[in-house]
């Protein structure tokens, strides 16, 4: 008896669950949250108005491991620059003790063998950036990965 019932339950589960199926109907798309949509930067369009360095700014004054000398990694340094800048002011309000910026900036080209090490690593074919918390540095990949999202 008890197993006619779990079979008859099961099967008219089965049988709802099958109904409902046949109701729902697909989008095309993909779903983007209110909260972060990666197309729009403070309510603007991420595409919309100028990027890189300003006219006339000035470069940050600052010592890059490997650098090429290139408008990427001026690019990289002044942006960190700004990053730092703006946290050496506002960090000791918040944290109560004083920022520190990191050690040093770190640039690469993966396509080289003999670049400098990031984070204790080689950087021949790594193409990534980071936040390195063994040495507090920043690196960068000049060549291939900055060039495309600049």
């Amino acid at each position: 008896m008890v197993g006619r019932r779990v079979v008859i339950v099961t099967s008219s589960l089965f049988a709802v669950a099958a109904l409902l199926a046949g109701c729902a109907s697909g989008t095309n798309g993909h779903a983007v949250s209110i909260y972060h949509d990666p197309f729009r930067v403070a309510g603007l369009d991420a595409t919309a108005g100028p990027s890189g360095l300003r006219p006339g700014a000035p470069n940050a004054d600052r010592a890059i491991t490997g650098t090429d000398g290139g408008d990427i990694d001026a690019l990289a340094a002044n942006a960190i620059t700004d990053i730092e800048t703006y946290w050496a002011a506002e960090y000791p309000a918040l944290f109560d003790k004083p920022f520190e910026p990191v050690d040093e900036l770190i640039s690469w080209d993966p396509t080289e063998s003999n670049g400098p090490d990031f984070c204790e690593e080689t950087t021949e074919e790594l193409i990534n950036a980071g936040y390195c918390s063994i040495d507090h540095t920043i690196g960068w990949d000049r060549e291939l990965l900055l060039p495309e999202v600049r």
